[in-house]
């Protein structure tokens, strides 16, 4: 079976890092942006993400743009916002998981939002 390829959006290295390793224990093939621009980078070099994990609050643009502009890419693919703010999310494909949060709690949220729970 194929590892779920997931475009992991954090502007803090550690916390990324962290995000890309426990999601590659936990079945996912996880890659690393540190802002927007750079991941729609890597959407345009190598496409096929099956999902995002977007943060808000990034330094170059607004994780909201970000998403809008994955949607112009690949609008089938699924993004899930994070934030230490609460948000509302609307839209098909779009979820939201408030910080802090336990490492299960982003794996349980992404497979929801990709159809991968029983």
């Amino acid at each position: 079976m194929t590892r779920p390829r997931i475009l992991v959006v954090e502007d803090e290295p550690a916390l990324c890092g962290l995000f890309e390793r426990f999601l590659s224990r936990s079945g996912f093939d996880a890659h690393c942006a540190a802002d927007g621009r750079a991941a729609l980078g890597s959407m345009d070099a190598a496409p096929g993400f099956e999902a995002a994990i977007v943060d808000l609050t990034l330094p170059d643009m607004p994780g909201e743009e970000v998403g809008e502009q994955m949607s112009l890419r690949d609008p089938a693919m699924p993004v899930l916002f994070i934030s230490g703010r609460p948000v509302r999310v609307t839209g098909r494909n779009r979820a939201f998981l408030q910080k802090p949060f336990a490492p299960w709690e982003l794996v349980e949220a992404l497979r929801r939002l990709l159809g991968l729970t029983a």
